[in-house]
């Protein structure tokens, strides 16, 4: 008969250890993170009328038409911003000072720009004509008044030319408020 070897008894009993200690972490709820989180918050509220901090000096577009409104869509979902409608090519202007930033050439909205005004909100603008690939994700400062872009369908517009416009308090991941009542104030029609 075959002598055992001294050293499978603790090898096993190390090994048993093991498995213990692993089965009984399983168990255990995730370690609480260290890393920061960022929430979003969005809301579906109007802005008051005495809310300083939407004010802008200057109508996106003229000659317009007001297309889909903010809040519910039809069949679910949720619209940001407001349409919009006037022929294509038809100026887009800054409704505030600040700095432009080209960017998402590639998401829904097709060609967009980020006002990031004076006043520490962001204002979004969508569904523009193309513009030079070299400007995507540079910033220039503008003016109020400043033509940034022009009025097409990029994106999922479809055919239906028309300026997608945002307001965001905050900044670009600010909360999303209905801009009809800043627009409304600013006379634009």
């Amino acid at each position: 008969m075959a002598r055992r070897s001294s050293f499978t008894r603790p090898a096993l009993g190390l090994l048993a250890l093991a498995l213990l200690a692993l089965v009984t972490t399983a168990c255990l709820p995730p370690a609480a993170s260290t890393t920061p989180t960022t929430t979003t918050t969005t809301t579906t509220s109007a802005p008051t009328a005495g809310d300083a901090k939407v004010t802008i000096g200057r109508c996106p577009v003229e000659g317009f038409t007001y297309g889909q409104g903010f809040g519910p869509l039809p069949g679910g979902g949720f619209h940001y911003g407001i349409d919009m409608a006037a022929p294509e090519g038809t100026p887009v202007y800054a409704v505030r000072p600040g700095t432009l930033w080209y960017w998402s050439t590639g998401d829904v909205g097709g060609n967009s720009v980020y006002l990031k005004a004076d006043d520490g909100n962001t204002y979004y603008y969508t569904h523009l004509l193309p513009y030079a690939s070299s400007l995507e994700n540079t910033q220039h400062p503008v003016a109020q008044g400043d033509v940034i872009e022009n009025v097409s369908h990029s994106g999922n517009a479809g055919t239906f030319n028309h300026l997608h416009f945002e307001i965001r308090l905050g900044g670009p991941n600010g909360t999303r408020i209905d801009p009809r009542p800043a627009l409304d104030a600013a006379g634009c029609k």
